[in-house]
């Protein structure tokens, strides 16, 4: 099993790190065999990808840590691999939205960062307590839970997703109307 965080801030707060690790304890404990694939801001300080290592090699975890990036379609790739991705209020959901992979949100602590917008959303199985998060885990091996989180996905991508074929080319075409 592969869950994967992305993670969007530069810099982490004391409650921030503090949140994190509490969730990467709470997927460690459901599933002790997994691997953790964090996925930070490629402007993420180099102190936190090392203050995270430490504690996931503290923890005996199997993870990964990348701050690359490596566009969209990698990303994509990670959460199709993805048992379940854990989101806070980075726009990389959209893309889990569309896969319909499970999202996991999370808001155990008030960190001052904006972090409902997959609960705004209704996308993500959003999770306000350690009992809601240890749920989600449980949940995210429900098929019934998954249907009704798939459905909500879709309606979430109906009302906040623009479909197309190529953003490309309404960008040139865009530029090429503007330079007229």
């Amino acid at each position: 099993n592969i869950f994967t965080l992305f993670l969007s801030p530069s810099i982490f707060s004391e409650i921030q790190i503090k949140e994190i690790l509490l969730v990467l304890q709470r997927i460690i404990s459901a599933y002790p065999d997994c691997t953790l694939f964090l996925k930070f801001h490629p402007k993420t300080l180099p102190k936190f990808l090392e203050l995270f290592e430490k504690k996931l090699s503290d923890l005996k975890a199997h993870f990964v840590i990348s701050k690359n990036f490596a566009g969209d379609e990698f990303n994509l790739k990670l959460i199709l691999i993805s048992e379940a991705i854990f989101q806070k209020q980075s726009t990389v959901g959209f893309i889990g939205m569309q896969a319909k992979t499970p999202i996991i949100s999370y808001n155990l602590f008030d960190t001052g960062y904006f972090d409902d917008l997959y609960e705004i959303l209704d996308c993500s199985m959003h999770c306000k307590s350690i009992f809601e998060l240890d749920q989600a885990l449980l949940d995210i091996k429900n098929p019934r839970a998954i249907e009704k989180l798939t459905i909500r996905q879709i309606n979430a991508c109906d009302n906040f997703c623009k479909e197309t074929n190529s953003p490309h080319q309404e960008i040139a075409s865009a530029l090429h109307a503007i330079s007229k």
